[in-house]
Formats: C-alpha cells, structure tokens, sequence
C-alpha cells in the first residue's frame, strides 16, 4: 500500500493540480507570489480569479490568506487569519511564526493590487 505524503510544498501542491488541467488551462494560470508554503496564483476564465494555494507542514500551521477581490483580477484586500492554534510549546510557536512571515510576504505581493492586465502580455 502506498504511504500517503503528510507534508509537501505549495509548489507540490499546485504541480499537483496542474496535472489535472490540459496545456489551455494551464497558459491561464500565472504566479503571482511564491514562498515554500504559499502560492498566489491568477487564473483566467470567465472572471480573472486569485487564489492561495498552501501546502503541508508537519503539524499544519498555516495561518490561512483570505482574498477580497472583483471579478476583473483587482484584489482589494488580503487578509491573514492567525487565529490562535492553543498553546503550544516554543519549537511550535517558532514555526507558527515563521509560517506567519511567510504569509505576510505574500499579502504584502497581492494585498490592494491591480491584476488585471496580467494577461495582456
């Protein structure tokens, strides 16, 4: 029986999902920021759409990015929600914390940003 992966990148992750997709569909997906454990990617279809792609971690402290945008590819805000995991011990909160950087550097990439024209290029 094959072992199910428990951790993985955002980059694993969206690979993942591409395999799905044909070479259409994938020409309508962009990335728009990058960590390990995030990916801001746009994707054109009937509405130009952002989306977060998170991956794994070994004890899933992602604090999760939430997106407030139109159809046309403008993300008015982006939002981390940090809502608290419980107590935890110092090695836990050292990683919740550095997971925390990660989504703030890709809030600070998308946050009130115009993504409209990306397909223009």
């Amino acid at each position: 029986m094959k072992e199910v992966k428990k951790v993985w990148s955002a980059k694993e992750e969206l690979e993942a999902r591409l395999e799905r997709y044909d070479e259409a569909k994938k020409a309508n997906i962009k990335i728009l920021a990058e960590t390990k454990n995030y990916i801001a990617i746009i994707a054109k279809g009937e509405c130009i759409n952002i989306s977060i792609i998170k991956g794994r971690t070994e004890n899933d402290f992602l604090p999760d990015i939430y997106i407030e945008q139109d159809y046309k590819g403008f993300c008015k805000k982006a939002q981390i929600n940090w809502a608290a995991y419980g107590s935890q011990d110092l090695i836990h909160t050292q990683e919740f914390i550095n997971n925390l950087q990660e989504a703030i550097q890709i809030v600070e990439k998308i946050d009130n940003k115009d993504f409209s024209n990306i397909f223009n290029n």
